[in-house]
């Protein structure tokens, strides 16, 4: 009988899961192949961050139609599962007005924020179903536990990955899919940071009699940083006459919110039922297009600013003004569109400007705060934040604002072709990563409509006060303004740095890859921050040789820099990048194996 092959899948969220599922697929149809599938994972296995026991009030950034874990399959003409919406659907989760889970209200839309515990339960009800669709060959063996080192035994062709548990298991390749690693501080020991830490945002500061709380960054983590200080604490949303209202419990710290630039990210264009359907193909930032450039330029690394930035603007203005021409017929859209495909596109882009008026993409690419009094930012940042949900609410097929901003979106996949192993040249990389990969997703990767609801509610309640860019010193116990910390300053008992700090190696806490970097097996793809992982196109990892490591494999944030944008679920798209990625890797896997197995003559085997 063939002496099956070990392999482990270290980590088991979302990528882990969608490893487990493309090896399962794979071996369906090889049925001569034997393996050991070895899963690693101290959490609950599938859910990743999502664990299944968060409070409601700790929401998904991702509607609920875009989430799946189970991938298509032609051959199958279908899924091997539900996607998140249908596991909705088929568990009856119903909503109340605003959108959280009650025994009674409507069905799960596809373009509904959700609390990230149903999203844990999913993933694990994913977990429990592929453990049951093993093909013969395929033998899995679950560890609840950390690999916290690996050492390369027999002259390299196997890895003994030591656990936390106490036990060692010995396999000939692996699937690293860590997830979030964080790194090591780099604040003042005085400041909460809810993720390097480790914990939920808010319960560091639970237990200490603080008064006085500040939240340093206006993103995703500050806010679920502010809702665990608010709902976390028994404070209560009510809608009256079409306002959202919050009743203090009276246990709220005073909050004070800032970040350096001062800058808001913009809210989510509000889903409407065809918008996937009506999405026009893009104009300029296509494959075809980087393509032309690349041959243009000898094939050698491009220029952002140079080449790609110039592209961009382009596909949003006639993002900006096809939404324009959306809201009179969607007839006239298609036509502006072929117009602007055609060989006069820039010529007729000249006459939308004359006809819908000028819109200039440079006013929504900067990071220079704005030029405001001090005493007028905060109500100058509620009156952009109410201005920004009115444009949500119009849709992104209705809004020329979002239609354009999404461009960061739609483009993504062409941008990971532009980015993705040293496409642009090293001062472009730095530039990308440094600033307009977080210029992306402040336009791109802010919070839904009702986040944003709630935060006027607070700031109303006089629960948060925004302050305009300030900078925290004296052991992280004041904050300076950034224009004038001559005169004014805060004083605050907590700051909780609401960020999530990149998974790159410089800095890395994780045991596993300081281990691996030691020996020489793994290599960071550039400095900080995008020194992740490098690999090759198919996610095997480069060593500190600089040469292939033929049997370790490496995917999620901890490649960010070898690859960009890898801090995702698994999307239902066909085209998923994720689950192409997992699947190419299964598959240069198992070849790889196969061959080696091969090439060991009748006299070498027992």
């Amino acid at each position: 009988m063939q002496k099956p092959s070990r392999i482990a899948i270290v980590g088991l969220g979302p990528r882990g899961l969608a490893l487990l599922e493309s090896m399962i697929f794979a071996l369906r149809e090889s049925p001569d192949k034997v393996v050991e599938l070895h899963l690693f994972d101290d959490g609950a296995p599938g859910c990743g961050i999502h664990d299944e026991w968060q409070p409601d009030y700790l929401m998904l950034n991702t509607v609920a139609g875009q989430l799946s874990a189970f991938s298509w399959h032609e051959d199958d003409n279908g899924r091997l599962g539900p996607t998140f919406l249908e596991w909705c659907h088929a568990q009856t989760v119903r909503l109340d007005e605003r959108g959280y889970p009650a025994r009674s209200g409507r069905v799960v839309s596809p373009g509904d924020f959700l609390p990230r515990r149903l999203l844990g339960r999913y993933l694990r009800d994913c977990y429990q179903q592929l453990m049951t669709m093993a093909p013969v060959g395929l033998r899995l063996y679950y560890h609840k536990t950390r690999v916290m080192a690996c050492t390369t035994e027999r002259t390299r062709e196997t890895y003994l990955l030591r656990c936390q548990s106490g036990e060692s298991v010995e396999v000939e390749a692996m699937f690293l899919a860590l997830g979030h690693t964080g790194q090591e501080s780099v604040i003042p020991a005085s400041f909460i940071s809810p993720v390097h830490a480790g914990i939920w945002p808010g319960t560091v500061v639970e237990d200490k009699p603080v008064q006085k709380v500040a939240i340093s960054g206006l993103g995703l983590t500050a806010l679920d940083s502010l809702s665990r200080l608010t709902e976390g604490r028994g404070g209560e949303y009510q809608l009256q006459d079409g306002e959202l209202i919050y009743h203090p419990s009276g246990k709220e710290p005073q909050i004070f919110m800032f970040s350096t630039s001062g800058l808001p990210f913009h809210a989510r264009p509000h889903w409407q039922s065809g918008d996937e359907r009506e999405a026009l193909p893009l104009i300029f930032l296509t494959s075809a297009t980087i393509r032309k450039l690349r041959e243009k330029n000898a094939l050698l690394p491009l220029d952002f600013i140079e080449h790609i930035l110039p592209i961009i603007k382009m596909e949003m203005k006639a993002a900006y003004y096809m939404a324009c021409a959306h809201n009179r017929s969607m007839a006239i859209a298609k036509d502006i569109h072929d117009k602007l495909s055609g060989h006069n596109g820039e010529y007729f882009m000249a006459a939308l400007v004359k006809e819908y008026g000028p819109f200039d993409p440079d006013r929504y690419l900067s990071w220079v705060p704005w030029p405001v009094a001090i005493q007028e930012y905060e109500e100058a940042f509620c009156c952009w934040i109410r201005d920004d949900i009115r444009e949500s609410l119009r849709g992104v097929n209705y809004s020329p604002l979002k239609a354009a901003l999404e461009i960061w979106r739609r483009g993504r996949n062409v941008l990971r072709e532009v980015v993705n192993h040293h496409g642009l040249n090293a001062a472009s990389t730095q530039l990308f990563y440094q600033r307009y990969a977080p210029i992306a997703n402040r336009l791109v990767g802010g919070p839904h409509i009702e986040r944003y609801n709630e935060l006027l509610a607070l700031i109303k309640a006089g629960v948060v006060r925004i302050l305009p860019p300030m900078f925290v010193a004296d052991e992280g116990k004041r904050l300076y303004s950034v224009n004038n910390p001559q005169e004014i300053c805060v004083d605050v008992d907590a700051v909780i740095s609401a960020r999530v700090w990149p998974s790159g190696l410089s800095r890395t806490r994780s045991p596993l890859l300081i281990s691996l970097r030691e020996q020489n097996l793994i290599l960071p793809a550039g400095q900080y921050p995008y020194d992740g992982i490098e690999t090759d196109k198919s996610g095997r990892v480069i060593n500190g040789d600089n040469a292939k490591q033929p049997t370790i494999w490496a995917f999620g944030p901890i490649v960010e820099g070898a690859t960009f944008y890898n801090h995702y679920v698994p999307t239902p798209d066909k085209a998923c990048q994720a689950i192409l990625e997992s699947r190419l890797a299964v598959k240069s896997c198992l070849e790889t194996i196969m061959k080696a197995k091969e090439e060991v003559t009748p006299s070498t085997m027992k």
